[in-house]
Order: structure tokens, then sequence, then C-alpha cells
């Protein structure tokens, strides 16, 4: 991000000239690491006083197949999040709004198959003395509510930047090609990406690949290359956890509970 930071900034020192061309940046899937990385980038930029500068410096867009924000309504487990002023949530203005939609949890459980308690723990079952005053722990948060966060924070940025999010974020963009956009193989050649409704970028200086584990951008960047590139298998480690919420009532989860389920805690 420094490097694009300084892109950004160096126009506004030096008047470029009129045929300076803008560091063009396609991010490839619009889950929560491209919607991060866009809201983080465009936070970088100047505000709307200089949009012309930030037209000249870096153009960036955001491609998800997703016919639209509102078509993946589960969007996934939830997540536990770490609540820290000045961390990761904090830099991208959501950790207020996860707080907001924590379920709150203030006692964990792991049982093994039969049911057993294997280990609990949790503020509930902490020594009142010990603890901090105000001391928070974990967020827990349903991935779309987090999502939909991001985007309102995309929707505010482009606002105060001169540009519309509807220019940034493109729906319905599911990623077939990868093709060298000119000059030769290389770290400074550029990439073209190509979608299934037939529309493509524009020569990119940077791909960012935000589709997931099994991200195809990994699996075709191989095709650009005289030595084709191993796409990187995840690695497995047999430990499964699915987070979720329930209205169930008993007096293990009274104030909010966490409980591990037909395992053992790795």
């Amino acid at each position: 991000m420094s490097s694009l930071s300084s892109s950004s900034s160096s126009p506004s020192s030096s008047s470029p000239s009129s045929s300076s061309s803008p560091v063009e940046i396609a991010i490839i899937g619009g889950g929560l690491s491209g919607l991060s990385f866009l809201l983080t980038l465009l936070r970088s930029l100047p505000m709307q006083a200089s949009s012309s500068v930030v037209r000249r410096s870096v153009d960036v867009r955001c491609y998800e197949r997703d016919s639209s924000s509102s078509s993946r309504r589960s969007a996934g487990y939830g997540l536990t999040l770490s609540y820290a002023e000045n961390g990761a949530l904090d830099r991208l203005g959501v950790l207020e709004g996860c707080a907001r939609e924590d379920c709150a949890s203030r006692s964990h459980y792991v049982f093994d198959r039969e049911g057993n308690i294997v280990k609990y723990y949790g503020n509930a079952l902490k020594d009142r003395r010990t603890m901090k005053t105000g001391q928070r722990g974990n967020l827990r948060v349903p991935r779309a509510s987090l999502r939909e966060m991001l985007l309102k924070g995309i929707e505010k940025a482009c606002e105060e930047r001169g540009c519309k999010v509807d220019d940034v974020v493109k729906y319905g963009k599911d990623l077939v090609g990868l093709e060298r956009g000119g000059g030769e193989a290389g770290p400074g050649s550029k990439v073209v990406a190509s979608f299934a409704d037939g529309t493509r970028t524009r020569p990119c200086d940077l791909l960012v690949a935000a589709d997931g584990v099994n991200s195809r951008v990994v699996s075709l960047l191989g095709g650009l290359y005289d030595s084709p590139l191993p796409a990187p298998a995840p690695l497995r480690l047999d430990y499964f956890l699915a987070i979720g919420r329930s209205d169930c009532s008993h007096p293990l989860v009274t104030g909010g509970a966490y409980h591990t389920m037909g395992g053992e805690e790795g």
C-alpha cells in the first residue's frame, strides 16, 4: 500500500501532464478481503477537492461474480473478530458497527463427540477482581453484516472523492481468462482479465486475487508464463469449525455462549 500512497500523493506536489496515465488496479472478488482492500485504497486517496488528481493517479475497480450486493444472502458462516482500538476493523471504520452486531458470548464450552464438556472458559467464568474495567472479548458477527458495512464505507468514500460506487464495484463478473496486456512477461507486465459476459478490464498494472482459497486468478496465472506456476493448494488441518447463531434457551448459554461441538479443540 505504501507504493500506492506515494503514487497518489506525488501528483499533488507536481502538476502531472495531461498525458499521465493512472495506475490501473483490478480486484477480482468482492468478498471481505476484496472489499477491505478497496476501502483501504479509497480512503488513502485525496478527497473530492482533488478528485482530478485521484482519477489521474489511480483507477481501481472491484469485480464480483454475484449478480448484486444482495444476491448472496447468507454469505457464509459467522466470524470471530478481535475488538481492538486502532486495529484493522477500526482503520476500516467498521469496528463500532461490528460491536453493535455482536452476538454476545461470555463463556466458551468445548464438547467431545459424546457431549461431555472437555473444557470451558470466558469472561463469565473469570474472577471479576482480575478483569480490567470495560474489558471486552472477541466479536461474533455475521459475514453478511460485515460485508454490508464495508460496502457502505466504500459508498461513502466514493461520495467524498467524487465518484460513484457503481463505477468502482462491478457485479456479474465471472472471471474466465487472463492474458498479457502488452509487453514482455515479467514483474512489470500488464494483465487483462476477461469475464463470462464478454467484458474485459483495461490492461492492469496490479491484479489483486481476492477470490477465495480456491482462487481462479491463481489457477489462470500459470498460462501467462513460459513456466506455469503451480496453484498453491490449501493446507488441510482436519479441524472444522462452523459458527452460527441460535435461539436455544439453556442454563449453559445464559448471557451468551460459544460452543464447539462434535470434536476436540486443536
